[in-house]
C-alpha cells in the first residue's frame, strides 16, 4: 500500500503508482513460475520417430532410437541403416534432435511425435 503525506505533484504520484504496479506484476509472474512444474516429454528407446522434409513434403525421414543418455541419442536411419549419435535439446518441454546434423533446412524429430 502506498501512502503519501504532504504535497506531491500528479507526476510524482503517477510515477510512484507505476513503480508499485510494476513491482506487483513482477512478483505475480515470479509466483506463477514457481507454481509451474516442468513436464519434459522424452525420447524412448525402441520408438520410431519421423520428420518431413521442408523442401519436399512427400519425403519422410524415419529414425529409430537405439539407446540414449541424458544428453545424447543413438539413432538408426531406416533408409540406409546407418547409426549416428546426436545431441538432445529441450524446446517448450519437449526433447528434440537434429538427426542429420545442423543446417538450414535440416529435419528435426520431436519426442512427442512417434509413428
Amino acid at each position: 500500500m502506498i501512502t503519501f503525506t504532504g504535497y506531491a505533484s500528479s507526476k510524482t504520484l503517477r510515477l510512484a503508482w507505476d513503480r508499485a504496479d510494476r513491482a506487483a506484476r513482477k512478483n505475480h509472474h515470479q509466483r506463477q513460475k514457481e507454481r509451474q512444474t516442468p513436464m519434459t516429454i522424452q525420447f524412448q528407446v525402441g520408438e520410431t520417430y519421423c520428420a518431413r522434409s521442408i523442401c519436399d513434403y512427400n519425403t519422410i525421414f524415419r529414425f529409430k532410437v537405439i539407446s540414449r543418455s541424458a544428453k545424447r541419442l543413438t539413432l538408426k536411419m531406416y533408409d540406409d541403416g546407418k547409426t549416428a549419435q546426436r545431441g538432445i535439446y529441450l524446446y517448450e518441454g519437449v526433447e528434440q534432435c537434429k538427426p542429420l546434423g545442423t543446417y538450414s533446412m535440416c529435419p528435426v524429430i520431436r519426442a512427442d511425435k512417434t509413428t
